[in-house]
């Protein structure tokens, strides 16, 4: 998993930091809970550290009453291990009594954070933690209740860094198989989704899982820069998805140039209706556009480019031909690294066919001026499309 957010370090350059363990972006429900730990390398001030066997008591729902945690602590005193709680929410009682016990000397180093994600999410995450560290989930609709929470109900880790607003804990050696099994089963439940936002929510989960997290910090001089260069990161990192997922295809254009090529010779020799030959005649037309129009924008003639490229794609038989904008010239664009998604080529094909069909549907449009709007009205042979430049329909 890879997030993006703001550097607030006050560093001049953008960084990435890679996150080993089971991450989430919820903190100490109280900065008491902050360690002074300042002899370990990797501390930072406002971190609570937990080491060695790391106990993780996991409950669902709110714990309202400090009573009810009572059986827990004892737990986790007689084993002398420090405990880490996670919970929906901690009512102000529970959060007082577990700090004075802490500070008191009475029982191990302890924390309390709320449990990452919301509802359902959040009860889902749990179990996964649970699987992952051989816990038991305790709360009212479980098999046990908190107050009967045992010691064989703790989950194991090996160490746990809690700061301000972000929970890392780093799994115990033998947990491998148990986190490689659960792993299987999202994986299964992201082929038999029909959901993207469920398929979403599932590889973020197996994502965290894995321990695989990336965090890049941007930098920036103000926050227009931060926030133009966060969404292009977001682009980048949506094309990545995008790119393992269905494979990549040339980029540049090339790839709809080759489709271009390819449907012309489909048409030859159908016996269809006037409104579906012109239909497919404006797609054939269209699809070389975004590398006429890449050529154009670099400053070159985008007919001669199309013109050229399509060319040398047919003698070659290589649909990777394609302009390369940088260099001012034709070459192979998959050598030279410029790859589109193969799912997002796709996309843009399908929406834009939805969007003309839709066009064509209509009662009312604003027509392009000048030569846009008599290019349409000579290549699209359809009546009624040799409107006025600028006018209605």
């Amino acid at each position: 998993e890879v997030t993006v957010e703001e550097s607030r370090d006050g560093s001049e350059q953008d960084t990435v930091e890679f996150t080993d363990g089971y991450t989430f972006d919820r903190g100490y429900e109280s900065s008491q809970f902050a360690t002074a730990a300042s002899d370990r390398s990797d501390w930072k001030p406002g971190q609570c550290v937990l080491e060695g066997k790391v106990s993780l008591l996991l409950v669902e729902g709110r714990i309202e009453e400090p009573q009810d945690l009572i059986p827990a602590l004892k737990a986790a005193t007689e084993a002398k291990t420090p405990l880490l709680i996670l919970a929906d929410e901690f009512s102000p009682a529970v959060i007082r009594t577990v700090l004075l016990s802490v500070m008191s000397g009475q029982v191990p180093r302890m924390v309390c954070v709320k449990a990452p994600g919301y509802g359902v999410e959040r009860t889902r995450r749990l179990e996964d933690l649970a699987a992952a560290t051989g816990a038991s989930v305790v709360g009212e609709r479980r098999l046990k209740r908190l107050h009967e929470a045992e010691g064989t109900d703790f989950g194991k880790a090996s160490s746990v860094s809690v700061g301000k607003s972000r929970t890392v804990i780093k799994l115990t050696e033998d947990s491998q198989e148990r986190v490689d099994a659960r792993a299987a089963e999202l994986r299964a439940e992201i082929k038999q989704s029909t959901s993207r936002y469920e398929q979403s929510k599932l590889q973020s989960r197996q994502a965290s899982l894995k321990g695989g997290v990336a965090a890049i910090r941007i930098a920036g001089d103000s926050e227009l820069v931060v926030r133009d260069k966060g969404l292009r990161y977001e682009d980048g990192i949506g094309a990545l998805k995008a790119a393992m997922k269905g494979g990549v295809l040339p980029g540049g254009g090339a790839a709809l140039l080759a489709a271009a090529g390819a449907l012309g010779k489909g048409v030859m020799g159908r016996e269809e209706s006037p409104s579906w030959t012109a239909g497919y005649r404006l797609l054939v037309e269209a699809l070389p556009r975004v590398m006429w129009q890449i050529a154009e924008n670099s400053g070159a003639d985008g007919d001669a480019v199309v013109e050229r490229c399509g060319e040398v794609q047919r003698s070659s038989g290589n649909p990777g031909i394609g302009y390369n904008a940088i260099r001012g010239r034709l070459e192979d664009l998959p050598s030279a690294g410029i790859l589109d998604p193969a799912l997002v080529v796709e996309s843009v094909v399908r929406v834009a066919s939805a969007t003309a069909a839709s066009v064509l549907l209509t009662e009312a449009l604003v027509a392009p001026s000048g030569s846009d709007a008599r290019m349409i009205s000579e290549r699209s042979g359809l009546p009624g499309m040799g409107l006025p430049a600028g006018g209605f329909m």
